[in-house]
């Protein structure tokens, strides 16, 4: 059995990276120019919203 501190640990590492692939994709869809399929998530952070 899992303890209480290692379920939330699991939860959590199964969350961050589909939020993270959501922040990217808006963030992707908001910035011109950018082409999420020629581009890295990584240049998003270039420019004045970096």
């Amino acid at each position: 059995m899992r303890s209480r501190p290692a379920g939330f640990l699991l939860a959590c590492g199964l969350a961050v990276p589909v939020l993270f692939l959501g922040v990217v994709l808006v963030e992707g869809a908001l910035r011109p120019g950018y082409e999420p399929l020629h581009r890295f998530g990584s240049e998003l952070a270039l420019g004045e919203r970096g």
